[in-house]
């Protein structure tokens, strides 16, 4: 069967897997209480929980119709989808449980395992202008592992408003897909565009107002997906790149946590708040009038206030896709 055909197939596969999926789940959920506040809203109305499993299905049918056109891959697209679907369990455990910070890191390089297996063997990084950069068993015991984990962890950083999550995830594969047909990686346009879709589906229900929550498993299932089209594909600066929004927002958290918090002693709120009118709060360190700065939104919410959720989303979106035409651009100049 024809590539163009195939790629468009396991799109809609993954569309329309994801989408009725979720026509189906929400009311279900709704149903039987199995529903989370959104605190972002006046009135705080209930919403479903962990729709993200649309996503992962989605995914799952998409690439599964596309599979058996790709021998080649076969080896590869396998190792790259147990590293999403790990992943997705990481995230329903730390739903379900609220995992202990160390154990879901623990749990989130297991899910690299595949990925590393994949690499034994090529321990090469390219980068644009140099070429390959050999490093040896430390790409594959430790560069690999550590990229997935840190990925998983930023893209489930950034996160907590409607359809920002989603949002941000659409735009940079969709970035990343474009860049892979300009470099003719065949590998990430197939492993990436059922995600694509499946995740576009789950944006609809996503968006403000939310009806749907995504959950830990769609944040660290983004992170997955992306982290494994770039290291199979030879790609790991580029995915660094269209990663740079969610890479400064967890580097904030990481300064924070171990290097401002440990001497200040300051005390942190974990959520945001809005007024009677929707807008969100200012969100100070407790006892002081410091606004808080270990989370970019915290930041936002300061500098564009009076700011409500949606507006703070659109300004998230926007600045992710003028990073990603920019890197784009600069990188195929």
């Amino acid at each position: 069967m024809n590539f163009t055909l195939v790629i468009i197939i396991e799109a809609i596969v993954a569309f329309f897997i994801s989408f009725f999926f979720l026509k189906k789940y929400i009311p279900l959920a709704t149903s039987r209480g199995y529903t989370g506040k959104d605190v972002h809203k006046v009135n705080r109305p209930d919403v479903a929980e962990m729709g993200g499993f649309a996503i992962i299905f989605g995914f799952l049918f998409g690439i599964g119709f596309a599979f058996p056109f790709f021998a080649i891959y076969h080896y590869t697209l396998l190792a790259a989808i147990l590293t999403v679907v790990l992943a997705a369990f990481v995230g329903v455990f730390d739903d379900l449980f609220t995992l202990k910070p160390l154990n879901k890191v623990i749990l989130l390089f297991i899910s690299a395992i595949p990925l590393v297996i994949t690499k034994i063997g090529n321990t090469a990084i390219t980068l644009p202008f140099i070429g390959q950069i050999e490093l040896g068993i430390i790409y594959t015991i430790i560069f690999v592992p550590l990229f997935v984990n840190v990925f998983e962890n930023m893209t489930n950083f950034l996160a907590g408003y409607n359809g920002l999550e989603s949002g941000l995830g659409i735009i940079t594969i969709f970035y990343f897909i474009i860049a892979a047909i300009l470099m003719k990686n065949t590998f990430i346009v197939i492993l990436l565009i059922p995600f694509l879709f499946a995740l576009i589906a789950f944006y609809l229900f996503n968006k403000h107002p939310s009806k749907v929550f995504p959950g830990d498993i769609t944040t660290l299932s983004i992170g997955a997906i992306i982290a494994s089209a770039a290291i199979i594909g030879q790609a790991e600066l580029l995915a660094i790149l269209f990663c740079l929004l969610y890479l400064v927002n967890f580097a904030l958290y990481f300064v924070f946590t171990f290097f401002y918090k440990p001497f200040t002693k300051v005390q942190e709120t974990h959520i945001s708040t809005v007024n009677s009118k929707g807008i969100l709060e200012k969100q100070y360190f407790k006892g002081t009038k410091k606004v808080q700065w270990q989370k970019m939104y915290y930041l936002f919410e300061h500098w564009f206030y009076p700011c409500t959720e949606r507006k703070l989303v659109t300004i998230f979106l926007f600045i992710q896709f003028i990073i990603n035409a920019i890197v784009l651009t600069i990188w195929f100049i």
